[in-house]
């Protein structure tokens, strides 16, 4: 398995280790994921601005493309293995 393989499987970890933490509150756990592992790509970084604007429609719809876009890539990386 290649390192971006890899790194795609650790993303698609750390956002659902966030929306965990977050469903149950845990906000301290939930910046550390932001700060350290998702805030990488920018499209993540514009779904949670427009999470914190309450602009749910459009943080669910960036949240959702990058959960998209990651799994192509993990399924592009596994068919080239």
């Amino acid at each position: 398995m290649s390192v971006q393989a890899v790194k795609c499987i650790l993303m698609s970890c750390w956002c659902i280790h966030y929306r965990l933490y977050k469903s149950v509150g845990e906000y301290d756990v939930v910046n550390a994921v932001l700060s350290n592992h998702v805030t990488t790509h920018e499209v993540t970084l514009q779904a949670i601005d427009a999470e914190v604007r309450s602009d749910y429609t459009l943080a669910a719809k960036l949240y959702n493309q990058v959960t998209y876009d990651l799994h192509q890539l993990l399924i592009m990386l596994i068919l080239k293995a």
